[in-house]
């Protein structure tokens, strides 16, 4: 057991909780990894109904493990939860879960599948004093982090424009592309949807939408919804007045252009050829749980559960809106 302040469960042996790396990962893509390399945890255990999934993650992640939820708070007695179970059971479980009262909760999105209800989810935890965060997971990539304070100390200049490409539903993937642009960009002041496709089985009736928006600090943002049938795509392009960055590969990559003057063309400028690196989305997992532990110990949570109903709202709002095209 290492040593460490905090114990932690995941509820849920899936992908997100447990699978999607292995404790010699360079990239820390689970709650399990993160965890593991956190100082301030002494010991994980799991939570999951499928036996095979459950043995799996224990034995990989060397943890304890648990079949029934109430059992594993009672015994294991954790101060800290991940929530990694499918969209459709996080209202239970994180009702559940407030009835035990830990320091603090850390949850996939949305909250719940529908704003009334992930209200209410909020509603409680804040009612019982625990701590909330949603993993909007761009908003723990440090790349974004220093974006952010470029914008707020206009290193750049003047937004002149932003434009972002998605796929597949505005529920599903749209509501990281809201939640980014509020984060970097401050609230959304209007929006107009301008198109809706259907380019994915979905059974809760997501749309991917085409939408312009407006918000505190940038004019013009376009939303640009593409065909997860033809492949899959999340990438943010900004033209600043004194540089272009481009957003790429999900956020894994990042490509700078700043301006020179024309090689050809006298009296003119252009930008040059981009210069190419990686973020730290690969990292932003371990950022993400490491602010949750920081905001036990007083720090602000970078994704709180209320900015997350804010962009679980709009989405929805904005489905409905495209109803009417």
């Amino acid at each position: 057991m290492k040593k460490g302040k905090y114990k932690a469960i995941i509820i849920g042996a899936g992908q997100i909780g447990a699978t999607y790396d292995n404790p010699n990962s360079k990239d820390i893509l689970t709650h399990a990894n993160a965890y593991k390399n956190s100082k301030e945890i002494s010991e994980i255990a799991f939570v999951d109904t499928d036996k095979q999934s459950l043995d799996n993650a224990c034995k990989k992640w060397d943890s304890s493990g648990f079949n029934n939820l109430e059992e594993a708070l009672q015994r294991f007695k954790p101060e800290i939860i991940s929530v990694c179970v499918p969209s459709e059971s996080h209202y239970d479980s994180l009702k559940r879960i407030a009835d035990f009262k830990p320091k603090l909760v850390l949850s996939e999105k949305p909250i719940t599948l529908k704003p009334k209800l992930s209200k209410e989810i909020c509603e409680i935890y804040e009612q019982n004093n625990i701590l909330l965060s949603v993993n909007y997971t761009r908003r723990f990539d440090k790349y974004i982090h220093t974006l952010k304070e470029k914008i707020i100390n206009n290193s750049y200049g003047e937004i002149l424009n932003c434009s972002i490409i998605y796929t597949k539903g505005i529920l599903n993937n749209g509501c990281h592309v809201l939640n980014l642009i509020e984060y970097l960009f401050g609230i959304i002041n209007s929006y107009k949807v301008l198109r809706q496709i259907e380019d994915y089985n979905n059974p809760h009736g997501d749309k991917t939408l085409d939408a312009w928006v407006t918000t505190q600090n940038c004019s013009s943002v376009h939303i640009i919804g593409a065909s997860e049938k033809a492949y899959s795509i999340l990438e943010m392009d900004i033209l600043f007045e004194k540089i272009r960055i481009n957003y790429n590969q999900f956020g894994l990559k990042v490509t700078e252009q700043h301006i020179r003057r024309d090689p050809i063309f006298e009296g003119y400028q252009d930008l040059e050829e981009g210069i190419n690196n990686k973020t730290n989305l690969n990292l932003a997992i371990r950022e993400y749980i490491h602010n949750g532990i920081q905001a036990i110990q007083g720090a602000p949570l970078i994704s709180s559960a209320r900015s997350a109903l804010n962009s679980e709202e709009l989405c929805h709002e904005m489905l409905a809106t495209s109803q009417k095209i």
